[in-house]
């Protein structure tokens, strides 16, 4: 066999007595294959027969890497082969099966573009006893964990293999050992690709009733063993696991009896054939037709054998059942047991992990003040002058320090600092806040330094604003009718009651409670209900003699609106007593199809926490989480049109509403204000979104549904930690990208730019084209003179006048032959190989305008996630200083998000979109510059995105140095500042993407003071 370079596969096949079939194996891999990029991998496992040795021997005189071991089983035969692979991928091959080459080669494709996908596998093509292609289709819980449907013939990261400890070499009876691999990989959040193309065939071999996996005992002794190594999966989806195992049980039960009714037909006929026949010929063919007869006999072992195939599967999914109902009895006893222990241990690591973030959010404030600024410039001044507490480490008198400070060489260094000073205490008084202090009672005893705990006294409704709202009311021109949908199941009664409460309460009270039962267990949840209706004649109810669970008690509930808008409120919250009045103001004064607010959470001690400073409507954001929740409020006849509830989306029903809904409406409106307390308890998504992992495949689901619905070719990841999802869209068309990086001198600088761009990207269409701006240095242009010679998709120009970014971008521009423009600062440095492909996904959607990505220091924190307008008094980064793995607020920092603006150090957008925007305004010659273009972007209709999953490093200005070095530079940001302000007055004043109740003066969305 011949050499090979640049091992990217291993293609891994343990042999057993399968010399016969071993050739046609590698034949399918090599014939007409001139890659260099795979190895093969030979594991004899103790073959016994002569046919297989003489076949294997004559392999190893060839070349080929054969090694030879005691028969141990064919996990341990993997493992070995995996083992001693030179590839970073791996492809587990039967000796008596065929694969495609096509089908590494498209999994590296996959591999190399998608860092986050482990495991690729296809369909596959079954040939030998019967043809045929099997469609395998996409990993879904409710069908892997029952049973195996994923051939061991995958390709994987050999990573992977070795987290996961291989296969499984102690499974009784050797085999099932792939079901156990990728179970254990799906344990461990790996995920999987599908091809939806036959890449390999697979032999179906000669029946046999002897065989290890078809004896009942020893396939329940699998089945058992897989259960209990892997029951925290199993017993975390235990409700999907055995309603997909009744269903197929079921399903299983009515084709076995199918087949024996077919079998016991087919024996009549044929023996009846057989008799007929018998009596007609003569003794010349009595031969010919007991071979005729032996036929039959075949034909019927093969039903019965597909009827014992039945009843076996049947058994094993059975033996789940039972392993899996045992094991939650047990649990369901433990947990009572500790339940206090875990409660106690809850609170008391709550309130120590408040204390502590109380404190940590304290010391970030104090270090923050300008004050706190002042006084480390004065310990600096102290510490040049060489003052002291210690009188021994005190050095000469007074007018030896003065003559020191004036004289000698540490008068720059203490004019410098003086300077320093000065400036900031005049940038200080500048910007200087008047904070008014009213005179209230809950503004004299309020003593918390808990920013929220303050928002909430500010902002509780005192006995005047009741009035006014009252007046209001009465002057609303248009009151409609508001139907609450509240769908109960067994809710805690104390927070039954609170929730009828503040639904009853509202000041607006044109409203229907429309309240359905999901036939709950605890007859005292019917009795607090029908007490609330005899007081209460807004009240209707619809009590369920099944349980259907959440979507379609929904419905239920729905059925007896006849309001002009539905409120979507959970059974255990609460709204505020404005909530109503809110929604009705907005409705008055936008006329929106679907209005949503801002909310809060209700702690486990009953306290108001995590508040939720929502942004107006921004569809990318939405994409990535349900941040509408709560409260929701959208037409009845909208709802009706997209018929409600969909069942089978239960956990996510109202993100999957909402989804549906918000395609469709005209209008969607915000409310800046907190209307909704979100109850956090230990079965709660508000508590922690793992308790209900369903709820997020569940929207998994609804999310492709959306994509189907728009004829939009994607597929959607939930990303770690249940933190959202993100949709990556598939890229149409193979357009060239011209990336525009303008520079100054510093060689180095730009060469580790550059050669990252060539060596770790993965999309090629692309072309460079740089700028030299007053450069004058002779290496550099060196580099320049040697990437146009070496690449040709490489070219470069001199523009040597006075700095200003957007005249250089311009040029660029009008050098630029792609249908799409990156432009990129040249101190950046490629992290994500598929950071072209992440923002082209994006940028390619005629909606999306700036496609915006995740910047980092060197130091791996942020830089660079998104831009608020207002910030600082015009425009700021947001997270800055973040860790790169931050979860940032409520997940903005990990998914998809819109922003009124990202920065222009690495910004794609479509050339159309460049074009019709004009470009670049070069009036902002230094700062702001791409601040503008995004707003002139978000001014033609287009939204703006960052997306956190494309990562480059960004060494910060090392070309140009601070834009304030100079004074000329100092008043040129003066005049820029003051060109911003009043080109983009509203958006400084309030920014859709962020929320006016957050500060303008941090970038960690903290609460404004």
């Amino acid at each position: 066999m011949p050499e090979k370079n640049n091992i990217l596969v291993s293609i891994v096949i343990p042999c057993y007595n399968h010399g016969a079939y071993l050739a046609e194996a590698l034949e399918s891999i090599e014939k007409n294959n001139s890659d260099t990029c795979y190895e093969i991998v030979i594991v004899n496992d103790g073959s016994t027969e002569q046919v297989t040795i003489d076949k294997l021997k004559e392999l190893e005189n060839a070349g080929y890497h054969i090694i030879h071991q005691p028969n141990k089983g064919l996990s341990a035969a993997r493992n070995t082969g995996i083992r001693t692979a030179k590839g970073i991928y791996i492809l587990p091959l039967d000796a008596d099966n065929k694969i495609d080459p096509e089908y590494y080669r498209t999994a590296i494709r996959i591999f190399q573009t998608d860092p986050g996908i482990s495991v690729v596998y296809s369909d596959r093509f079954v040939f030998g006893k019967s043809e045929g292609v099997v469609t395998v289709g996409k990993v879904e819980l409710d069908r892997i964990l029952p049973g195996n449907y994923i051939d061991a013939c995958a390709v994987f990261r050999k990573t992977v293999w070795e987290e996961v400890g291989g296969y499984d070499e102690h499974i009784p009876g050797g085999f099932y050992e792939d079901w156990e691999f990728w179970v254990s990989c799906i344990e461990r959040g790996h995920q999987f690709k599908y091809i939806q193309k036959p890449l390999f065939s697979y032999r179906e071999g000669e029946i046999s009733l002897k065989s290890k996996a078809l004896d009942p005992e020893q396939r329940f002794q699998n089945v058992k063993y897989i259960v209990e190594k892997h029951l925290p999966l199993y017993s975390t989806h235990y409700s999907i696991v055995i309603g997909k195992l009744h269903s197929t049980i079921s399903i299983w039960d009515k084709r076995s009896a199918v087949i024996e009714l077919q079998v016991e037909e087919t024996v009549v006929r044929l023996n009846g054939e057989f008799e007929e026949e018998k009596g007609r010929i003569g003794r010349a063919h009595q031969e010919a037709l007991t071979s005729l007869h032996t036929d039959y006999q075949d034909q019927l072992k093969i039903l019965q054998f597909e009827i014992d195939s039945n009843l076996l599967h049947i058994a094993s999914l059975q033996a789940i059942v039972e392993t899996l109902e045992e094991k939650n009895k047990v649990e369901i006893l433990r947990s009572d047991q500790l339940k206090k222990e875990v409660d106690l241990v809850t609170r008391n690591a709550k309130e120590l992990s408040h204390l502590i973030f109380q404190y940590q959010e304290r010391i970030k404030a104090m270090e923050n003040t300008k004050t706190w600024r002042l006084r480390k410039n004065y310990h600096k001044l102290r510490s040049i002058l060489g003052f002291s507490r210690d009188k021994k480490k005190r050095s000469g008198g007074i007018l030896k320090k003065i003559f020191y400070v004036f004289y000698k060489n540490g008068g720059r260094a203490i004019r410098k600092v003086l300077k320093k000073i000065f400036k900031s205490l005049y940038l200080w008084l500048e910007d200087l806040p008047v904070r008014i202090i009213y005179g209230t009672e809950k503004d004299v005893f309020v003593n918390d330094k808990d920013p929220y705990v303050i928002y909430q006294y500010r902002h509780t409704l005192s006995e005047d604003d009741l009035m006014q709202i009252t007046k209001d009311i009465e002057k609303l021109k248009h009151q409609p009718l508001i139907s609450i949908i509240l769908p109960v199941y067994n809710t805690p009664e104390k927070f039954l009651y609170e929730c009828l409460d503040s639904i009853i309460d509202q000041l607006y009270e044109n409203i229907e409670v429309c309240i359905a039962d999901d036939c709950s267990t605890n007859p005292q949840i019917k009795k607090i209900i029908e007490s609330y209706k005899k007081r209460d004649f807004r009240i209707k109810t619809n009590y369920r003699t099944e349980n259907g669970h959440i979507s379609i008690c929904s419905n239920s509930a729905l059925e007896l609106a006849t309001g002009e808008y539905v409120v979507l409120v959970d059974h255990d919250d609460t709204i505020t007593k404005d909530c109503i009045y809110e929604i009705v103001k907005a409705i008055n004064k936008t006329g929106a199809d679907v209005i949503y607010s801002d909310e809060d959470k209700i702690d486990m001690e009953g306290k108001y926490v995590l508040p939720y400073f929502k942004p107006d409507w921004a569809p990318e954001s939405f994409n990535t989480k349900n941040y509408l929740c709560h409260v929701s409020c959208i037409k009845k006849e909208l709802i009706d049109q997209i018929n409600g509830f969909r069942v089978t989306y239960e956990g996510a029903q109202d993100y999957d509403l909402l989804l549906r809904a918000t395609e469709l409406a005209e209008k969607i409106h915000h409310i800046p204000k907190i209307l909704y307390h979100w109850r956090m308890h230990e079965q709660s998504t508000a508590y922690e979104g793992s308790t209900k992992s369903y709820a997020y495949i569940a929207g998994q689901r609804a999310l492709l549904d959306a994509l189907d619905r728009k004829k939009i070719k994607g597929d959607v990841e939930i990303l770690p930690n249940y933190g959202g999802y993100c949709i990556h869209y598939d890229i149409l068309n193979n357009d060239k990208i011209s990336i525009f990086i303008p520079t100054k001198n510093n060689a180095d600088v730009l060469k580790t730019c550059i050669d990252s761009i060539y060596a770790k990207s993965s999309y090629t269409n692309f072309e460079i084209v740089v700028v030299s701006n007053n450069s004058d240095e002779t290496a550099l242009f060196d580099l320049l003179k040697n990437y146009e010679k070496s690449q040709k998709n490489f070219k470069w120009f001199e523009l040597n006048e006075p700095f200003n970014f957007s005249r250089l971008m311009n040029a660029c521009a009008e050098k630029a032959t792609g249908a799409y423009y990156l432009l990129l600062n040249n101190d950046m440095e490629v992290i994500t190989p598929n950071w072209m492909e992440g923002m082209l996904e994006q940028a390619q959607r005629k909606e999306i305008g700036a496609v915006g990505v995740k910047l980092l220091y060197p130091n791996d924190n942020v830089q660079h996630a998104g831009v608020v307008i207002g910030i600082s008094g015009v425009a700021g980064h947001i997270f800055t200083g973040f860790h790169r793995t931050h979860y940032g607020y409520f997940g903005n920092l990990m998914g998809t998000t819109n922003y009124s603006a990202v920065t222009g150090a690495c910004l794609m957008c479509r050339r159309e979109v460049y074009e019709q925007v004009q470009g670049f305004t070069e009036e902002f010659t230094v700062e702001y510059n791409d601040t503008d273009f995004c707003l002139k972007i978000l001014e033609a209709g287009y939204r703006n995105v960052y997306l956190p999953h494309v990562e480059l490093y960004h060494y910060e200005s090392l070309t140009r140095g601070h834009p304030f070095a100079t004074k000329s530079s100092y008043e040129k940001h003066l005049r820029e500042v003051k060109l911003f302000k009043t080109r983009w007055k509203k958006y400084v004043e309030n920014d859709p993407y962020y929320n006016p109740n957050l500060s303008l003066k941090k970038s960690d969305y903290s609460i404004k003071n």
